[in-house]
């Protein structure tokens, strides 16, 4: 076996498939960085999102049932976020 038959297209499937989550959420800190926002927690919001996909659509068996809780569950954590932020500066 030569060691070019490694490098075949389900190589470059693979390797689109596992690092495109990644490079959207290095997008997103790029732009939050653009805006001058630190965003340190974007890699968290994806598992947490993709946790709750995974387990609804596991209990719910059902592709869309996983992906509206995963969209719901991303939008709930941010908005919970901005809120205890505002209530902890409102405080002080």
């Amino acid at each position: 076996m030569e060691w070019i038959e490694i490098f075949d297209i389900s190589l470059l499937r693979s390797l689109l498939r596992s690092t495109a989550p990644i490079a959207i959420v290095g997008m997103a800190a790029a732009i939050c960085s653009a805006a001058g926002v630190l965003n340190i927690g974007l890699e968290g919001k994806m598992l947490n999102a993709a946790f709750a996909g995974v387990a609804a659509s596991y209990y719910t068996e059902s592709m869309w049932a996983g992906l509206v809780s995963c969209r719901s569950h991303s939008r709930n954590y941010d908005s919970s976020f901005v809120w205890l932020t505002f209530i902890y500066t409102r405080c002080r």
